[in-house]
C-alpha cells in the first residue's frame, strides 16, 4: 500500500513540475555523501573524503581579516553592477591578460557567482531547447545536468583511456549536425584530471571557427597548472571573440568556494545577451565574494603561487604512492593537479557498488565513474586535492585491504 502511494505521489508530481527537470537525477555528490551520514568513525580508521577537489587549506589569513572587515562594512548589504564590480573586472582582465600574454578588455569579462553559474548563464546566452552541445565523456556531471535541464541535447564525444582520455577532433567533427551550438572543453579536465595539450585546443577551436560554433573552455583549474607541462594555449591571442567563451573559478586557488565567485571571459557582445540572464538569475555575483576575490587578486600573488607548488607535490606525491608497491585491486588510470581516475578490477561489481563498499567498508569517499557518463562503470574518482599528503600511506592502505565480498 505505501509503495502504491509512494508510486502515485510521483507520478504526479512529475506531472505538475517540469519534466525537464524531474527526468534527471538527484545530484551525485549529495547522494555519496549520504553514505556517509550520521555515521562516527573510529580513531584507527578516521573519515577520508576524496569526493570533491575542495583544498585542504583555507583563505590566506590576510584575506579572512579582510573578509572580517567587508563583513561588517554596511555597503556590502547591496547590489553591484550586473556584470560585477568594475574594480574587479578590471582586475581579472589584467590577470587574463598577463596569464595569456594578451590584451584582454574589461568590457569582455563577467563576474559570476562560481564557476557552475557561468556555465549554466553561458548555455542560456548560447543556445535554446533543442539545440546540441558536443560534450567530452567522462564529463563533469553538473555540465550535463544543465543542458538537460535547459532542453539541450548533450551529444556525448567519447574519450578513450588508451588516449589519455583526450578528446579527439576528428571525432567531434564527425558529431557536428546543424543543430550543434558549441563544444565544450573542461583543462585541466574533471574527473580525469587530464590536461589537454594546447595544440589539441587550438585545433578545437579552430573546428568550432570553421563550423561557426562557440568553444566553451572551463579552466576551473588553470591556476595549479605545472609549468613543466608548458604554456596552457594562445587562443587569447587570436581572433577569439566570435568563437571563445572560456569560464574561470576562484574558487580553488584562493579557497572561496563556499563564497561562490566565477568568471566569464567572452565578447562583449556575447556579454551584452547574457546580462539578460544574470539579472533574471541572480542580478549580481554577492557583493562580499567580489571585493574578496579583487582583495585576493590584488595581493596573494605569492600566497596562490606557494598554493600552486603544494598541489603539483601532491600530485606527483599522490601518483608515487598509486603506481609504487601497489599491491590493491586499484590501478591508475590519469591524474592530474587535484584529480586521479583510477580503474578498478572487480568483475562484475559496478563501480557504484565498489565506491559505495570504499565508504562503509573503509571510510574513503569517492565519486564512482558511472557519475560521470556511460561506459564508465570501470573507474572511480578521486579528489586528493582536500587531502594531506601525510594521509596518504594510509589511504593506500586501505585501498589494498579493500575486499568488496565483506
Amino acid at each position: 500500500m505505501i509503495f502504491l502511494l509512494f508510486s502515485w505521489l510521483n507520478e504526479w508530481m512529475n506531472e505538475i513540475l517540469n519534466p525537464l527537470l524531474t527526468a534527471i537525477e538527484d545530484p551525485p555528490i549529495d547522494e555519496v555523501q549520504q553514505w556517509i551520514r550520521g555515521r562516527t568513525f573510529p580513531e584507527y580508521k578516521p573519515f577520508i573524503d576524496l569526493s570533491q577537489a575542495l583544498p585542504s587549506y583555507p583563505p590566506a589569513a590576510e584575506l579572512r581579516n579582510h573578509m572580517a572587515e567587508l563583513v561588517v562594512d554596511p555597503t556590502m548589504s547591496g547590489y553591484t553592477e550586473i556584470g560585477g564590480i568594475p574594480e574587479l573586472k578590471e582586475a581579472y582582465a589584467n590577470e587574463v591578460s598577463q596569464f595569456y600574454q594578451t590584451r584582454v578588455s574589461s568590457e569582455e569579462v563577467f563576474i559570476t557567482a562560481g564557476c557552475n553559474q557561468a556555465f549554466f548563464l553561458s548555455m542560456l546566452t548560447l543556445g535554446k531547447a533543442g539545440d546540441e552541445v558536443i560534450l567530452p565523456a567522462p564529463y563533469y556531471f553538473n555540465h550535463r545536468m544543465t543542458l538537460e535541464m535547459l532542453g539541450m541535447t548533450p551529444v556525448l564525444l567519447p574519450c578513450r583511456p588508451k588516449t589519455g582520455m583526450l578528446p579527439e577532433v576528428d571525432i567531434a567533427e564527425m558529431l557536428i549536425t546543424p543543430q550543434t551550438r558549441g563544444i565544450v572543453l573542461v583543462t585541466p579536465n574533471n574527473p580525469s584530471g587530464t590536461v589537454y595539450p594546447s595544440g589539441l585546443i587550438e585545433d578545437f577551436y579552430r573546428l568550432a571557427q570553421a563550423k561557426g560554433l562557440h568553444l566553451i573552455l572551463d579552466e576551473t583549474y588553470r591556476d595549479f597548472l605545472n609549468p613543466e607541462q608548458g604554456f596552457p594555449h594562445h587562443l587569447l591571442n587570436l581572433s577569439w571573440q566570435e568563437n571563445l567563451v572560456q569560464l574561470y573559478s576562484f574558487s580553488k586557488s584562493f579557497a572561496l568556494a563556499g563564497y561562490r565567485i566565477g568568471a566569464i571571459t567572452a565578447s562583449s557582445e556575447f556579454l551584452k545577451e547574457l546580462v539578460k540572464v544574470m539579472d533574471c538569475a541572480a542580478i549580481c555575483a554577492p557583493k562580499l565574494a567580489q571585493r574578496s576575490a579583487l582583495y585576493a587578486l590584488m595581493h596573494l600573488h605569492d600566497w596562490r603561487e606557494e598554493k600552486k607548488q603544494l598541489m603539483n607535490l601532491r600530485a606527483e606525491s599522490f601518483r608515487q604512492h598509486f603506481q609504487e608497491n601497489n599491491r590493491s585491486r586499484f590501478r591508475l588510470s590519469t591524474l592530474g593537479p587535484c584529480f586521479a581516475y583510477i580503474r578498478h578490477s572487480e568483475v562484475g561489481k559496478t563501480a557504484y557498488q565498489v565506491a559505495k563498499k570504499l565508504a562503509l567498508n573503509e571510510n574513503l569517499l569517492l565519486l564512482p565513474g558511472s557519475m560521470f557518463g556511460p561506459n564508465q562503470d570501470s573507474f572511480l574518482r578521486i579528489a586528493f586535492a582536500n587531502v594531506e599528503m601525510e594521509r596518504f600511506p594510509e589511504m593506500m592502505t586501505r585501498f589494498k585491504n579493500f575486499a568488496p565480498e565483506n
